[in-house]
């Protein structure tokens, strides 16, 4: 997401920055790291020495020659939806087939919200699959009979290119459908735009990334900001350099608890 920046380059305008925001599912962390661009090498720096499995949108920053090794990217269905959604406004009757099948998943998932992570990955193998296979078949038959240039067309593309993407996804119990709690938690973000306008820096925009990224976590963690911002002011100073993460509000909150 954007943040402003007073860099002084040009005058009477703004730097306009970037935030990349992260969110880690199963240890309740958000994570933001303020760039000045968001060029490809961003994201390159972003996740260095970062292993696992990323969730994004089909942004081509996120390109797999640019992310880390041993870093492998499964689609976000709510980017996918957003898409057929817009294009919906000249084909309602092809998008509402898409929409019906897409809508069907996360069916799907709100009843197996209660289930473990093998449990889930189970149902999907079951459930899911047969439904990810008729939304393939029916968008490649769709594509035959498309316009190039018609939005329809875009979203049919921007799904299917990312289709082995987007079949991962239902590969794992503990994988979401979409990258929908990052962009609630960026929420704050645009709040504060339209309160503060701007980051005076780009040492600012730093520092805003790492309160941004302390607050989150500590919401996600139902920790009170006040009594762990006092907490903290009150003995950082006395705590060991080497323990500082203790500090971190998860970790406070377990203390706490």
């Amino acid at each position: 997401t954007t943040l402003k920046v007073q860099d002084n380059e040009t005058a009477g305008k703004c730097h306009t920055g970037y935030l990349w925001g992260m969110y880690s599912t199963e240890k309740r962390l958000v994570l933001f790291e303020y760039a000045s661009s968001r060029a490809g090498a961003s994201a390159e720096r972003v996740f260095k020495g970062f292993r696992g499995t990323l969730q994004t949108d089909a942004y081509a920053g996120y390109n797999p020659l640019l992310l880390p090794e041993k870093v492998t990217r499964i689609a976000c269905l709510a980017h996918v939806r957003r898409k057929f959604i817009d294009a919906g406004k000249s084909c309602e009757k092809e998008t509402g087939v898409v929409l019906a099948l897409i809508a069907e998943l996360y069916r799907l998932e709100r009843v197996w919200q209660g289930l473990s992570p093998p449990e889930r990955t189970e149902k999907r193998a079951q459930h899911s699959a047969p439904i990810l296979l008729k939304l393939e078949r029916y968008l490649r038959d769709l594509s035959v009979h498309t316009m190039p240039k018609a939005p329809l067309m875009e979203a049919i593309n921007y799904t299917l290119n990312q289709w082995g993407q987007i079949v991962h996804i239902f590969s794992d119990g503990r994988f979401r459908l979409d990258n929908n709690p990052i962009e609630q938690e960026m929420r704050p973000i645009a709040l504060g735009r339209k309160n503060y306008l701007f980051a005076g820096s780009h040492d600012g925009a730093e520092r805003a990334a790492i309160i941004y990224s302390l607050l989150g976590t500590a919401r996600l963690h139902k920790v009170n900001p006040y009594d762990w911002l006092k907490y903290i002011f009150q003995n950082m100073q006395s705590h060991p350099a080497n323990r500082l993460s203790e500090l971190l509000p998860h970790k406070w909150a377990l203390r706490n608890a």
